[in-house]
């Protein structure tokens, strides 16, 4: 069975708002919410930035039976892994069986505010992949010591741990770290990409990295996160995406450019067609549908998506319509 979840754009929305789409996702039947894990949003027309851990609190203490994940933490600088470790054994020991820790390499944006140098991605992933293991240690075992090139643990214990195993997934679109998703991980989540790419790169090396490990892919998670525009009217649709056009730019994710200001200005650097391109504009019925079918054909069995525009309208829209004939069409 797939899975559906609302993501929860902390860069594009308040809080507030935030919680009311959350309750109103439970309430038309979505499965999970997710939500992105910033410091800063991507540019000042976004404009928010609420802490995703105080937010994932929240809605499990007002909902009944989402699964509640973030899409995705990263556990290099501003968080220690261990803290990360802790944070969510308590989501977990207080919502047991509905959480799930989303990790990844993380962003320029939101920890060079916070203090930090952004290092090569070699770098990056020795943190990460450290992090990984602090993390499911102190998840699985009682004291900890631990000494690596860049973390290091002394006798620590994480106290009130849940009933339930917490899932680890993790976030990639390269095959180094889809390789390590396969090694670690209960899960890999990825973004759009070609085809091809999933075909070729990115499930070969997270099978490969499963089978390093002597895990069953089979009972591995695949989770897509899709971002898409939504209104009946499809020009405000398109408007209201705008705002993400510069995340569509390689470059901001390979350099330390971290002010949302900056990023902002570069806006004007991508074009409308280019932003249609690759970003998917819904105005009916049909068109969620056959969306959300090529992603289930490709094995995805967990589809997040976050949606500009009408939000409220498309979670009722799919609730309603789209969710129930793909429960009912791809089983």
């Amino acid at each position: 069975m797939v899975s559906f979840a609302y993501v929860a754009a902390t860069e594009e929305f308040s809080p507030k708002d935030l919680l009311d789409f959350a309750l109103e996702a439970e309430s038309y039947g979505w499965d999970e919410v997710w939500a992105s894990d910033h410091f800063h949003p991507w540019s000042p027309r976004l404009g928010h930035s609420p802490q995703a851990w105080v937010f994932l609190g929240i809605i499990g203490s007002k909902t009944n039976r989402l699964i509640l994940g973030t899409s995705v933490t990263a556990p290099i600088f501003r968080y220690h892994p261990a803290i990360i470790a802790q944070s969510f054994a308590t989501l977990g020991y207080l919502f047991p069986g509905r959480i799930f820790l989303g990790l990844g390499t993380g962003e320029a944006l939101n920890e060079i505010p916070c203090g930090y140098q952004w290092p090569s991605f070699k770098e990056r992933f020795e943190r990460f992949e450290e992090a990984v293991k602090i993390i499911k240690l102190l998840w699985e075992k009682e004291h900890v010591s631990f000494k690596g090139k860049h973390y290091t643990l002394k006798n620590a214990k994480i106290f009130d741990k849940p009933s339930k195993p917490i899932p680890l997934i993790i976030a990639s679109t390269s095959p180094k770290v889809s390789e390590l998703a396969g090694k670690y991980a209960d899960g890999l989540m990825t973004l759009q990409v070609s085809e091809e790419r999933y075909k070729n790169v990115i499930f070969p090396s997270f099978e490969k990295g499963a089978k390093e490990s002597n895990r069953d892919i089979s009972k591995l998670d695949k989770l897509i996160l899709l971002h898409a525009g939504y209104d009946s009217d499809f020009k405000r649709a398109f408007e209201a995406l705008k705002p993400w056009k510069p995340i569509l730019l390689p470059f901001l994710f390979n350099y330390p450019i971290y002010d949302p200001r900056e990023i902002g200005s570069y806006e004007e650097m991508v074009s409308d067609e280019f932003l249609m391109k690759n970003f998917t504009i819904f105005t009916k019925e049909d068109e969620i549908i056959n969306y959300f079918e090529r992603f289930i054909k490709l094995g995805f069995n967990r589809i997040g998506v976050s949606v500009s525009g009408d939000v409220k309208g498309f979670l009722k829209l799919c609730g309603e319509k789209v969710l129930p004939y793909l429960r009912q069409n791809s089983k």
